[in-house]
């Protein structure tokens, strides 16, 4: 009898071994928001919901923004901004379908975002694949000519050599608040904005969808796939040192928990 019992339990443990390679071990909200390229760009509400603007109908399609702390950032466009939980809509069933995409693919938020960006050297629009080998984006959000963004921009400038040594694969990006053309364009000739910038015509739409609630001198960082890993506001030096840090030690941690090993910094003798 104990041999019997033996032999079942090896089956078991064989077909639930078999059912996990095979893609089917139960999904949970946390695999999923750390998986962020398993988020698909559509979901479908499963039941009705209350947008700032009206009822939305279940069965009506949302935009994914993000998954953050348990729920779901979505966009119903004109019916705005949406915070629900998981299990109002489809997205355990649509990640599952997405479990094969490898961490290494192009990135949703990084192509999105990537040619309505303008180059400040060359003056002119980024290619949609600008981004492609790009793993995390530093938003920047601030006023040109005030206290709060010529504070972040210094911190972010000192603070890029080192995310650079640290082979850290991120773009720095700038969404302009209460800007106009001209003076962004004066900004980029004067040499004080030098990463790629939106228009504050498409900007101010962006800081919507994006969601991030920014202040005047805000920093955020997001994984190519739109996945909210840290964010640092404009205050003390001492603060946007210690942010700055943080910012870095966040992609490390991040990178290896997608199995991409960090270069080595050791000098060989």
């Amino acid at each position: 009898m104990n041999h019997f019992f033996a032999n079942l339990l090896g089956m078991l443990c064989l077909s639930s071994a078999c059912l996990q390679a095979a893609g089917e071990q139960p999904l949970d909200i946390v695999a999923i928001e750390s998986h962020s390229q398993w988020w698909p760009v559509r979901l479908t509400l499963l039941e009705d919901v209350q947008a700032p603007d009206g009822n939305i109908k279940a069965g009506r399609d949302v935009m994914l923004v993000r998954v953050e702390d348990g729920l779901v950032i979505a966009d119903s466009g004109r019916m705005g901004m949406l915070t629900l939980q998981p299990e109002q809509t489809d997205l355990v069933e649509r990640a599952r379908a997405r479990q094969d995409i490898p961490w290494s693919g192009q990135g949703k938020l990084s192509h999105e975002l990537a040619n309505k960006l303008i180059d400040p050297q060359t003056r002119r629009q980024n290619n949609p694949e600008t981004f492609n080998e790009v793993d995390y984006l530093v938003i920047l959000y601030g006023q040109l000519g005030t206290e709060p963004c010529q504070k972040l921009f210094a911190a972010v400038e000192a603070a890029q050599e080192q995310w650079s040594h640290d082979g850290l694969n991120c773009t720095v990006l700038f969404l302009p608040m209460q800007t106009g053309k001209a003076e962004l364009m004066a900004a980029f000739e004067a040499g004080e904005v030098t990463w790629p910038s939106m228009f504050p015509y498409l900007s101010t739409g962006y800081i919507d969808v994006l969601h991030h609630q920014p202040q005047n001198g805000t920093l955020v960082l997001v994984d190519k796939n739109g996945r909210l890993l840290a964010r640092v506001e404009s205050e003390g030096e001492e603060q946007l040192s210690i942010g700055m840090a943080e910012v870095g030690r966040k992609m490390q941690e991040d990178k290896l928990t997608h199995g991409v090993a960090m270069p080595s910094t050791e000098t060989a003798i």
